[in-house]
């Protein structure tokens, strides 16, 4: 008897694993096109002869831009995203900045933001940003430069 309830107890442990929902994990690729004219960069100083150490893309410097973004490179818009970067600091040859990007897709809105190494960005290594109000990132990586990024979105 006792061989009975083990097996139907382990038996319906299965089931309850079963039946148990899912995670609600979810990732949407979207591609960002963004055009001539819909980026706006601002330097952080005027180089000249007042200011022969200026450094016009270095730290306080914004890079702010709205791009479509579509299911595939070159698709039809299914949406927009805005993004919002300010240049924090310099290492080596680097250039690192805080960003937030704001997404509108038919999935929903979505706003990341964190630090990246905006220089990595244009040698097309992939940057992660932390979903806010969410668990997950959005990865940001360049397909074609200096326009065309993939953005990638992962809840957890």
């Amino acid at each position: 008897m006792r061989k009975v309830l083990i097996t139907f107890a382990l038996a319906l442990a299965g089931v309850g694993v079963a039946v148990s929902p899912a995670s609600a994990a979810t990732t949407n690729v979207y591609y960002e096109t963004v055009a001539d004219g819909d980026t706006q960069f601002i330097p952080a100083c005027t180089p000249g002869p007042d200011n022969p150490t200026c450094d016009p893309r270095g730290a306080g410097s914004r890079l702010i831009s709205t791009g479509s973004l579509s299911y595939t490179q070159g698709g039809a818009t299914i949406g927009s995203v805005h993004t919002d970067c300010t240049t924090t600091r310099k290492v080596g040859n680097d250039y690192y900045g805080f960003c937030t990007d704001t997404l509108t897709t038919p999935q929903g809105n979505s706003v990341a933001v964190g630090e990246i190494n905006e220089s990595a960005l244009e040698r097309y290594e992939a940057q992660n940003l932390t979903l806010t109000g969410a668990h997950g990132c959005l990865t940001v990586q360049q397909v074609v430069y200096p326009n065309v990024f993939k953005l990638t979105v992962k809840r957890t």
